[in-house]
């Protein structure tokens, strides 16, 4: 199961002389914060395989952002990748026999990769906006891209050349 998104009702009392917008304004703000407090575990924020062997760890206060901001979160993939890096330059390399997912970290400056060596179906967390993907695997295997339904958005087999992909839609991964 996704941790992208999580049905959650609430209700909030409202006293008399509110207007009907500031009672809506309130709703969506507690809705917003319920969501985002439980969109995912405080375990899914660290991950191995950094460069050199480095643990890459999720975010963490920064000073001067006040308690009422929303905090960035580090895109995590579920199970985990065999390598997790940190770039600059999304054209770096992708080992061969691997399906590379590049998608940028707001928590840092640069683009987070997801090595995918292992034949799974990867969940996605904290997935938004443009990206990549290099597909380094061998042998013809075919990859697939699912929406929060699991039907299928794309697939494709291994090819040179990085492709673009908005990952607002995928919400899991299966490299085989």
């Amino acid at each position: 199961m996704s941790t992208r998104t999580h049905n959650h009702r609430t209700s909030l009392g409202t006293g008399r002389g509110v207007s009907h917008l500031a009672r809506g304004m309130v709703l969506v703000g507690a809705v917003m914060a319920s969501v985002l407090t439980m969109t995912g575990p405080a375990s899914a924020l660290a991950t191995e395989g950094g460069p050199g062997g480095q643990v890459v760890t999720g975010p963490s206060a920064s000073p001067g952002v006040q308690s009422a901001s929303i905090e960035a979160v580090s895109p995590t993939i579920s199970p985990a990748a065999r390598r997790v890096r940190y770039v600059s330059n999304v054209s770096s390399p992708c080992p061969t026999g691997n399906l590379c997912v590049i998608v940028w970290d707001p928590t840092r400056p640069g683009y987070k990769v997801f090595d995918l060596y292992y034949c799974n179906r990867y969940y996605l967390s904290y997935w938004h906006g443009a990206g990549y993907f290099l597909n380094s695997q061998t042998g013809g295997v075919r990859s697939y891209f699912y929406d929060q339904h699991g039907k299928e958005l794309r697939s494709f087999t291994p090819r040179p050349g990085l492709d673009y992909q908005s990952w607002d839609p995928v919400w899991s991964i299966r490299n085989c």
